[in-house]
This record gives structure tokens, C-alpha cells and sequence, in this order.
């Protein structure tokens, strides 16, 4: 409903964060209403309720006969797309969240090899981050 996190915060913001939360969206954000992590994050608060895991990426699709590139974006691989996962989770570190990562990867390939690939490149991050 709101691309963006200053958005969802303007949205939310006149109610209490114990009864209504924000769901943050990076491989959504690289669409549309992207901001910075940290400052989204930040801006959000106690409003910050749940986070998306997946990525997407912008695809040149052609051009046109005057040399303007044409562009789309698709869903990809976790590890493939815009969103710099290690940059997210070290920003939701920073700001003390606690809540639930949930898969939401549309990219290519069977639903138990995402998951399970997925799960070990994040848990990965969190180790080697140390968060």
C-alpha cells in the first residue's frame, strides 16, 4: 500500500504502535519507493513490525531508435538483486528489531531449495556479522 517507509510512518504514525505495524519490504523497495535503510528503518521505530526477504533487480530490456535504454524490474535470487542484504540486517540491528524475517522469494527455482538456501545465506550474514 506504501512503497516507501516514510509513507507507512506518515500513514501509522497518529496511532498507537501497539495495535497497528508497518511490514518492511526491501526487494519491493528496489521498485519502487526506495529509501535508505538506515533512516527507513529509524523513521519507523516501534512501528516496524515485520520483514520481507527477497530481492529483485532492474533488467535492460532494449532500447529505443533514438538510444533510450528501456528498463524492467524482476524478482531474483536472493543474492542476485539490488538489495545489500548484509547492509539491511546490520540496519535492523541497529535499530534493536527483534521480529520476524519471513521469506517471501519469487525468483526462480523450487519453493525447499530457495528456502533452504535462503535460510543459510542469512544465517550466514548473522554470523559473520555478528548480529
Amino acid at each position: 500500500m506504501c512503497p516507501s517507509a516514510a509513507l507507512a510512518y506518515r500513514l501509522v504514525s497518529n496511532f498507537d504502535p501497539d495495535l497497528i505495524g508497518v511490514i518492511y519490504d526491501p526487494g519491493n523497495m528496489v521498485c519502487e519507493g526506495y529509501e535508505n535503510w538506515q533512516m527507513g528503518l529509524e523513521l519507523l521505530g516501534p512501528y516496524l513490525s515485520h520483514v520481507h526477504v527477497k530481492n529483485a533487480a532492474w533488467l535492460q530490456t532494449g532500447e529505443t531508435a533514438d538510444g533510450e535504454k528501456q528498463w524492467r524490474h524482476q524478482m531474483v535470487a536472493i543474492k542476485e538483486g539490488s538489495v545489500s542484504w548484509p547492509e539491511v540486517l546490520l540496519a535492523l540491528s541497529r535499530v534493536g528489531y527483534q521480529g520476524w524475517l519471513s521469506f517471501e522469494d519469487f525468483g526462480p527455482g523450487s519453493t525447499e531449495t530457495k528456502l533452504a538456501d535462503n535460510l543459510a545465506y542469512i544465517k550466514g550474514l548473522v554470523d559473520r556479522l555478528d548480529i
